[in-house]
């Protein structure tokens, strides 16, 4: 009596909606054999997709067919054997060769016949079409979305693909057909904001910009502020820098090679965000961020005024003559060139140091509406100039405009026929584009923002030794290095420059004139 393999396959070795499990087509074949008198001699079962060759059991069962021990295959479908060509030739050719027999639930038996072998082929090729015609369809449908603006693939980390019965918040590995139409799902799926993650990746473009993290310490502050990878995994260094360089953050997507600059997307950064972060990847920053290990206030801010040496901080305690322990901070030059006759300076002090920079430029009440009186002055002045600014932008962007239709036209005609120069010439030209509607967006904000920042500046003025004492780390270093540059530490005092225009402020205080020759530019 004739003994036949029964193999069962799905496609992935998860859980996953196909229309029978493996043990429902156990079930399904189980019964059609015992109706058929059919005797099953070895049940074969994978979780692998048949789209391409190279089922590891289902070259298993070829080989003992092969070999002669079975004369015949049974699955629930045909497509459970194959969705390939390769895969059907080889199944085909074991008829021929060995005379084997293939049994479907669905179809029954396909023999060594003209109309066995016709009928096996027919259905192969209609499984394989089916997958290949959804494909298409899928790519189509990409495009079109993409050409409008949508991304329109699993929303990157940040982001969400809103499902009206529920939140898909990324990529799962799929069978063939059911990604597919996954894919074709996500055509239809806006991207929205994640508000649990977009702060995260806000404040990790911020930190990186504008304070002294490494990529690795970096990782870990937002690990312990609870960002955490998919998977619920610490966020790795590697996927820390494709955040950083992911374009899609200020507004942009790339498709394909193509800059998409009308993304429809709400953006998290800002472009001028980005670029500072680009430029501090790419090595041509002059900031080079140093490893902390203690969380010491004023370390990384002062050099040695004998040496230049970086001033360093340590923790020491001392027993005093009552028997209590003094514990207290101090500051020292790292004596790195191994000769410098500079002391320590315990922090206390060297705080009271530092606050006196702010008293340099305080602002009375009456001084402060002298310098109001002639912003309002200078308000004036540079909404005229704006105006101006943005005739000239709004030329320009009609010229870039023109351009980019007429390489629209010549590679359409076939006067330029080199794909890969068009996207090149077509990006730079929509970068172009882009930029000049961000200064014509801004253009509008600018003077209410200098107005908003020049109160902000006498806010500080008028306040700046309060805010220093009270802040914490992260702020008294921001304000530090906004009011002043050049820090040094010699025979425990201070010396730093103050910069504009906190320093014309302290030269109008000593001669009693404020602001003296102020223009929009200063």
């Amino acid at each position: 009596m004739k003994k036949y393999i029964a193999y069962f396959r799905k496609s992935t070795d998860t859980e996953d909606k196909q229309v029978l499990s493996l043990r429902d087509q156990a079930r399904t074949v189980n019964e059609y054999t015992l109706r058929n008198k059919l005797q099953i001699g070895l049940k074969l079962e994978e979780s692998y997709s048949a789209k391409s060759p190279g089922r590891p059991v289902f070259n298993q069962a070829i080989k003992k067919l092969r070999n002669g021990k079975y004369q015949g295959i049974i699955a629930y479908k045909l497509d459970r054997l194959t969705r390939n060509y390769t895969d059907l030739g080889t199944l085909i050719q074991l008829m021929e060769d060995n005379d084997i027999e293939i049994w479907t639930t669905d179809f029954g038996k396909y023999d060594n016949s003209m109309n066995g072998k016709m009928m096996m082929g027919f259905g192969g090729i209609m499984s394989k079409a089916k997958i290949d015609g959804l494909s298409e369809d899928t790519k189509r449908g990409m495009s079109m979305k993409v050409s409008l603006g949508w991304w329109a693939g699993w929303a990157p980390f940040g982001y969400l693909n809103i499902d009206p019965q529920g939140r898909i918040t990324g990529k799962q590995y799929q069978p063939e057909k059911q990604r597919l139409l996954e894919a074709f799902k996500r055509l239809l799926l806006p991207i929205e904001i994640d508000p649990t993650i977009a702060p995260f990746i806000q404040k990790a473009f911020e930190l990186y910009a504008y304070q002294d993290f490494s990529l690795k310490t970096l990782c870990k502050k937002l690990h312990n502020e609870g960002f955490r990878a998919r998977g619920n995994g610490k966020l790795s260094r590697a996927s820390l820098e494709k955040i950083l360089k992911n374009p899609f953050y200020y507004g942009v997507f790339m498709w394909k090679g193509e800059l998409i600059t009308n993304a429809k997307h709400k953006p998290l950064i800002t472009k001028e965000l980005f670029e500072q972060v680009q430029e501090k990847l790419s090595g041509k920053s002059p900031f080079k961020p140093q490893p902390q290990t203690l969380n010491f206030e004023y370390r990384g801010i002062l050099n040695c005024g004998e040496c230049g040496c970086s001033i360093t901080a340590e923790r020491h305690r001392k027993k005093q003559k009552n028997g209590n322990i003094h514990r207290y901070i101090y500051y020292r030059c790292t004596k790195s060139k191994n000769n410098c006759s500079q002391s320590y300076i315990e922090e206390k002090e060297l705080e009271k140091e530092l606050s006196k920079i702010f008293k340099k430029f305080f602002l009375s009440e009456n001084q402060a509406k002298t310098i109001q009186n002639k912003l309002k002055e200078l308000f004036k002045e540079d909404i005229e100039y704006q105006e101006t600014q943005e005739k000239a932008l709004k030329t320009r962007l009609t010229k870039l405009n023109g351009e980019k239709k007429r390489l629209y036209r010549q590679m359409a005609t076939g006067m330029l026929d080199d794909k890969k120069v068009y996207l090149e010439v077509k990006n730079d030209i929509s970068t172009d584009i882009l930029e000049i509607e961000e200064k014509l967006k801004n253009i509008s904000l600018h003077t209410e923002n200098w107005m908003e920042q020049s109160s902000n500046l006498i806010t500080i003025a008028q306040n700046a030794d309060k805010l220093f004492l009270q802040g914490t780390k992260e702020e008294k270093h921001i304000l530090i290095n906004c009011v002043a540059s050049n820090l040094f530490l010699k025979d425990k005092k201070v010396y730093y420059k103050l910069k504009k225009p906190f320093k014309i402020i302290a030269q109008g205080q000593k001669s009693n004139e404020l602001l003296p020759g102020l223009d929009s530019n200063q």
